[in-house]
């Protein structure tokens, strides 16, 4: 007669040994993920463009935060019909209900539009 575990207590070692693994990666997952994404709620972000206005190679640019929350803008990129693209990272607060004045220095003439993007990925405008 040979000596060892029986088959049902391998199997229930198994299975606990596999579920604490999947316990301590689910815990690791979880903690990961909620350190990674934006602390805002986008759901209540949204803003308007006004006006646009290019003056001696300045973008003047009037926007208002229509939503609940506050949000910065994070990157205007400016897209040329040559296919060059010129981002810019001006990180201005816009306040919930507000009006915010931004310019850009050293703006070519000549682009076809110009996307305004957020710290919100789904809120973004274009301001043509």
């Amino acid at each position: 007669m040979s000596k060892g575990i029986s088959p049902l207590v391998a199997t229930v070692l198994l299975i606990a040994v596999t579920m604490t693994i999947a316990g301590i990666l689910a815990y690791w997952a979880s903690t990961f993920v909620s350190g990674t994404l934006p602390p805002t709620d986008c759901t209540s972000a949204s803003f308007t463009v006004i006006s646009k206005q290019t003056t001696g190679g300045k973008l003047f640019l009037t926007l208002q935060n229509t939503g609940k929350i506050d949000l910065t803008i994070t990157n205007i990129t400016l897209i040329y019909s040559d296919g060059t693209v010129d981002v810019r990272s001006p990180n201005k607060v816009m306040p919930a209900g507000q009006v915010t004045t931004l310019s850009l220095d050293s703006v070519t003439s000549g682009y076809i539009n110009c996307i305004i993007s957020t710290n919100c990925p789904d809120k973004y405008q274009s301001c043509m």
